[in-house]
């Protein structure tokens, strides 16, 4: 397979990752048993295009074929139950590739949408002739939002033999492996300011279905619609958040809501960003900048529009940085930056708008860590720092300016490390840390406050590893390890909570594999191959489990290996 040049293009477009996930699927021929349910997601149709090839050139060389239905409108995708049944008997058939691929930022969306829901609930209550049917693996091609409407939409068809793969889009090859980190910095960090409760989601549901279809409620409906979506958000239904988002974007615009359209592609982006559905997230953020960038020239003057601007190119450059594209990310950030200048000499006196440009800092900083210029992202860090050292003498009661400080010495603290510097790395995480134990102290109840602390104790313990002070470094790892195991019981539902466990359970088992405390080292690792298999279980649409996975396997093989005695 090596030769083959499909193989060799799936390899050199999406990477080593998709490949792994592509020969998944095709170890599914090679056990044999029979009847399967794959859910393949890939970014695009071209993408399927590719995988369907490699699949027939595939079941080719074994002399089969590749029974392929791929709808070209929903009405047909609608019919699916009735064209997979009438299928033919086909001794020679090596699989059933069913193929429907729309992004959720197209406009043909809704009614794709619709159509597989329609389609995967017909195969839900088929699934006893479905199963009896086919004796050969069944592949069910779309957008991610697909697999998890499939989830929903048929869930006892998906609870037999079903497998979810993923081929996505690989950063570019030439870029550091550092990426991924800034990847999750420029994404996932906000500036928005965050409703303090989340909506209840059946109240925003209660709504929605009660102003629906009803003449001149139209602008109430939006306004449930992104209730409902943040409420689903909330409970990490990022699939019933996605829809409703999109909704409420289509129907702003229909209103002539258009700095509310914006806002809605905005925080559809958001949604397609944790997903992973990067190339999707970049078009819904491009669909809102477009829009304030209209805003922006009609009224140049109005100091928000600008801002909201400002926000929709950072958005971008957040999902540029992860899909490896540096350059364009760093000119997404200066653009950025240009804006919130302007507006920061416009109001000085406006401390939101000197908080932004300090962001804006250390977003390019970042970048310019990933393409390896050190010096000029310690100084775009240190002229963010600078920013928020005044603004905490101006307000010191003000917790968020104090955490933002804090931050700011540990991004410093980073590229220290990254320069060899570690004795000053020391020094600067060691001074976040004393603003994160103040804050933590004040506000107890503040689960932001405490993990923001566990981090501290995080960043430092590695710096100790690296000094080879290992018993400092595991004391370090455990009081992240005894914040983190807290917050992690307190909301058990919070992925991230749950993730910051388990490496906290790595860290612990890579300092005392050195130290060498075997044992323990073993038994922290064996409880973090458990947890990465419970959390892939509990949140199988957070893609960041799965990678995290055969990371985890890896470091317990290792020690395995130190423990096993070698042959005299």
């Amino acid at each position: 397979m090596v030769n083959d040049p499909d193989w060799n293009a799936i390899a050199a477009r999406f990477g080593a990752t998709a490949t792994g996930e592509w020969q998944v699927l095709l170890n599914q021929f090679t056990i044999g048993e029979g009847f399967a349910l794959i859910a393949l997601s890939v970014p695009d149709r071209s993408a399927a295009a590719l995988c369907r090839r490699e699949l027939e050139h595939f079941l080719g060389v074994q002399s089969l074929r590749l029974a392929a239905i791929e709808p070209d409108n929903p009405a047909a995708l609608q019919e699916l139950t009735a064209t997979l049944l009438a299928l033919p008997a086909d001794p020679g058939m090596g699989a059933v590739w069913i193929s429907g691929v729309r992004s959720i930022v197209s406009p043909e969306y809704p009614e794709w949408r619709d159509a597989w829901a329609q389609a995967l609930n017909s195969l839900n209550q088929q699934r006893n002739p479905f199963r009896a049917r086919f004796s050969v693996p069944v592949i069910f091609v779309g957008a991610p939002w697909v697999v998890a409407l499939m989830r929903e939409t048929a869930p006892d068809l998906w609870s037999v033999r079903a497998l979810s793969l993923r081929i996505e889009t690989a950063r570019t090859a030439t870029q550091p492996d550092r990426v991924a980190a800034v990847a999750a910095a420029a994404t996932v960090s906000r500036i928005e300011p965050e409703a303090a409760d989340t909506p209840d989601l059946d109240l925003a549901l209660g709504a929605v279905r009660a102003l629906r279809n009803r003449p001149g409620q139209e602008r109430a409906l939006a306004t449930a619609l992104t209730r409902a979506a943040a409420a689903h958000a909330g409970q990490y239904a990022w699939l019933a958040a996605a829809t409703a988002w999109r909704e409420a974007a289509d129907l702003h615009a229909s209103l002539g809501a258009e700095a509310e359209a914006a806002y809605a592609w905005t925080e559809l982006g958001d949604v397609l960003v944790v997903v992973g559905d990067l190339p999707a997230a970049l078009d819904a953020f491009r669909q809102g900048m477009a829009i304030r960038e209209r805003l922006a020239r009609q009224d140049q003057g109005n100091a928000q529009w600008q801002r909201d601007l400002s926000i929709s190119h950072e958005r971008v450059g957040g999902v540029l940085v992860a899909q490896g594209d540096l350059p364009a990310a760093l000119d997404a950030f200066r653009q950025v930056m240009a804006i919130r200048e302007r507006l920061a000499r416009q109001d000085q006196g406006n401390a939101q708008w000197q908080r932004d440009l300090s962001i804006s800092h250390s977003k390019i900083g970042d970048v310019l860590v990933a393409q390896g210029d050190l010096p000029a992202a310690l100084d775009a860090f240190r002229q963010g720092m600078a920013i928020r050292e005044r603004l905490v003498r101006q307000d010191q009661g003000n917790a968020q300016w104090q955490r933002d400080l804090s931050i700011s010495h540990d991004r410093v603290g980073d590229v220290l490390v990254a320069q060899g510097d570690l004795p000053a790395a020391l020094d600067a995480f060691r001074q976040g840390m004393a603003i994160s134990e103040r804050l933590a102290r004040q506000d107890q109840g503040n689960a932001q406050w405490q993990r923001d602390l566990s981090i501290s104790h995080n960043k430092i313990g590695e710096v100790l590893v690296a000094q080879g002070d290992l018993p400092a470094a595991l004391d370090a790892f455990r009081q992240d390890m005894a914040i983190s195991e807290r917050l992690a019981r307190q909301d058990q539902g919070n992925a991230q909570w749950q993730r910051d466990v388990l490496v906290s359970l790595v860290n612990l088992a890579d300092v005392a594999a050195r130290v060498p405390d075997r044992a323990v080292a073993r038994a922290h690792a064996d409880r973090a191959v458990a947890l990465a298999r419970q959390l892939i279980a509990r949140f199988p649409n957070n893609p960041v489990h799965r990678r995290d996975l055969p990371v985890v396997e890896a470091l317990a093989s290792q020690i395995e290996a130190m423990e096993t005695p070698h042959a005299p």
